[in-house]
């Protein structure tokens, strides 16, 4: 994202989310294999991007599972599964945003986490 578009969050969430996302690609990925970072702006959002060269999910959508609370283990497709802890703290984070959290196969792995952005955010001075 440009200097001057500002994109509204909780940095500190973000940023501990985004160490998750990726130690997550890190893991899954092959070693030796890129890892893309990217924020891309969107009408009333804005969209963090984490992907990977691994194996990636056999399906496309929502991250979460409605079968098993947030951290329980999720299956590996590539052996080196964890204990999905990092994940689902990333899930935390994107409902405490009211956003979402979900995963694409797209040349790997692509963990996506998109976060509502204001039209015309406050001026910085009128946040107190």
């Amino acid at each position: 994202v440009a200097d001057h578009i500002p994109v509204w969050c909780d940095v500190r969430l973000c940023r501990q989310a985004i160490a998750n996302l990726v130690l997550n690609a890190a893991q899954h990925g092959p070693a030796g294999g890129a890892i893309e970072v990217g924020v891309v702006l969107e009408p009333g959002a804005w969209c963090l991007r984490v992907r990977d060269q691994g194996p990636g999910w056999a399906d496309n959508g929502p991250l979460g599972r409605r079968d098993a609370p947030p951290g329980a283990p999720r299956p590996a497709h590539d052996g080196k599964g964890g204990s999905g802890l990092g994940l689902a703290i990333c899930e935390v984070v994107a409902r405490l945003h009211g956003g979402t959290i979900g995963v694409r196969h797209e040349f790997g792995a692509c963990l996506e986490m998109r976060f509502p952005q204001p039209a015309h955010p406050p001026a910085l001075a009128s946040i107190a």
